[in-house]
């Protein structure tokens, strides 16, 4: 019996380091965190567990295409492209002039 052939071009494996794998599993079970954020984390999880992007894909009810856009930035620049809190918790807040 032969075997299915996939098509395209092969996915290059997401491999994490253990305090990787840790940061983005706190990621994914945070309630305080932006819903986009946990949702991204949850995908990469999904993806280091060799869940396909068309499985990953379906179950966010996204596209193939975003999917495999998040791999590639966390394969290119790890968590440093996933920021540990919402940019809007990170600005500066002025004192106001009475102070």
């Amino acid at each position: 019996m032969p075997t299915q052939s996939r098509r395209g071009r092969p996915r290059v494996p997401l491999t994490l380091a253990p305090p990787e794998r840790a940061e983005l599993e706190s990621f994914a079970r945070s309630r305080a965190l932006p819903a986009g954020l946990v949702r991204r984390a949850q995908m990469l999880l999904l993806s280091a567990d060799g869940v396909t992007n068309t499985a990953i894909a379906e179950r966010f009810a996204t596209s193939v295409s975003l999917v495999s856009l998040w791999r590639r930035r966390y394969r290119g620049q790890g968590c440093a492209r996933t920021p540990k809190f919402p940019h809007f918790l990170n600005r500066q807040i002025p004192a106001p002039d009475w102070w």
